[in-house]
This record gives structure tokens, C-alpha cells and sequence, in this order.
């Protein structure tokens, strides 16, 4: 017996058919995950297959395009610019946790 697998595939099969008739009541639909049309995987590979190791987000705002980057997965550095002084605050508070990323109160 393999003991790997937590449920047998008729169980594993039975439970994907009762959740899918669940989700179409509410008019959902679950479809199988392909990471070739994700964007987010597709921007994690192309971050991983050309080694970036930095990135320059310029006009930063409040730290979104980073926040991002880290959902992602980027584990570089990160250089985020913003010249208005209100939101670069704001920047600032929301980058304090990570060493990899530098914010700059500047514009380009």
C-alpha cells in the first residue's frame, strides 16, 4: 500500500465532483491550474530564467509593484523611487521589514 497518498483516487475523484457541483450552485467554475498561462508563474520564470537580481521601480507610489515582486516570489533587490515626500512616507513604513528593499525620496 502507498502510504504517500492521503486518499485513494476514487475518494480524491469523488470529492473533486462534490466540490465542482458546489461552486457551479454559486456559479463558480474550478478549473486545473496550468502555470504556462498564469501570469504570475510566467513573471516568476522570466525574473528566474534571466537572473534578475535587482529591480528599479520608478515612481513607486506606496510600494505596490514591490509587494508584488515579493508575491511572486523575487527574493533580489528592490530600488523603489518616489519624489513626493507624503507618499514616500508612506513607501518607507510599507518597505521597513525588508533589508532588500531600498527606498529612495527622489524622482526621475
Amino acid at each position: 500500500m502507498n502510504h504517500s497518498r492521503l486518499v485513494d483516487n476514487s475518494t480524491s475523484d469523488r470529492l473533486k465532483g462534490w466540490v465542482r457541483r458546489l461552486t457551479r450552485k454559486v456559479g463558480l467554475d474550478i478549473i486545473g491550474f496550468d502555470p504556462r498561462f498564469n501570469q504570475e508563474s510566467r513573471k516568476r520564470a522570466l525574473l528566474e530564467r534571466f537572473n534578475i537580481l535587482e529591480v528599479m521601480d520608478i515612481g513607486a507610489n506606496k510600494g505596490q509593484f514591490g509587494f508584488y515582486l515579493r508575491s511572486i516570489g523575487f527574493t533580489g533587490h528592490i530600488h523603489s523611487f518616489e519624489p513626493i515626500k507624503s507618499i514616500f512616507l508612506q513607501l518607507e513604513q510599507a518597505s521597513s521589514r525588508d533589508e532588500k528593499w531600498v527606498v529612495n525620496n527622489i524622482g526621475f
